[in-house]
């Protein structure tokens, strides 16, 4: 993620965003809990703001945000966990997919489909949020003009996190139903199997009894044969 910043005036604005952000304190501040990339960029961004717009800082030790720049912060750690989680659930599926492949089938085949869905959906799903925490990265760098842009992004994330809920519910349903149904496909096999056998067995005994005659015969016909 790359966002603009400004790297000419760093005297003043630098020293006052150091203190806001809590640099150089004991506890760990605000950026340090980004990650490296996200936190250089909202530190590089915020002291180019401060140096347009000074009246929003206090330069003094332990300043504090404003409400709304405080819950922008809060809304990108949220996003950067969301994405971690959707990250790992993402493994976790090409595992198991991995494991589904070790035994081929058809109905192991259609899992396997049904798996690569929806782990395309979570990937959109992940790119989405990295889409979102680079709009809010950028969005808490600026004082909101109003709340419906924040009402809407919280409800985007929202139906995000139901449709993730859903593919979650759909993908165990799947799963209990193709074990349901495979005990029952193979006793139909089975099954299968067993009376075509038996039919088998009835045609061979049908087809000994009919030809028992004709061996009768053609051994009395040798019989005559010896004794002339």
């Amino acid at each position: 993620m790359t966002i603009g910043c400004g790297h000419k005036k760093q005297g003043t604005s630098s020293v006052a965003a150091g203190g806001l952000l809590g640099l150089g304190c004991g506890s760990m501040s605000f950026v340090d809990r980004l990650s490296p990339q996200t936190g250089g960029a909202f530190s590089c961004c915020l002291a180019t703001w401060s140096s347009r717009s000074p009246g929003w800082l206090t330069f003094r030790r332990g300043a504090h945000y404003s409400k709304s720049s405080v819950h922008c912060e809060k809304r990108v750690i949220e996003l950067q966990h969301e994405n971690d989680t959707l990250k790992r659930e993402i493994e976790e599926l090409r595992y198991k997919l991995a494991d589904v492949s070790s035994t081929p089938d058809t109905g192991t085949e259609k899992l396997k489909e049904t798996h690569i869905q929806w782990m395309k959906a979570l990937e959109e799903q992940v790119l989405g949020l990295k889409k979102k925490l680079e709009v809010q990265s950028q969005f808490s760098t600026h004082k909101p003009k109003s709340d419906d842009a924040a009402r809407q992004f919280q409800d985007e994330i929202q139906r995000l996190k139901a449709q993730k809920v859903q593919l979650q519910c759909k993908l165990k349903l799947e799963s209990v139903q193709f074990r349901v149904r495979e005990p029952s496909l193979l006793k139909e096999i089975l099954q299968v199997l067993q009376r075509k056998a038996k039919e088998t067995f009835m045609a061979t005994e049908r087809l000994k009894a009919l030809l028992e005659p004709h061996k009768a015969l053609a051994c009395r016909k040798a019989g005559l044969k010896q004794s002339t």
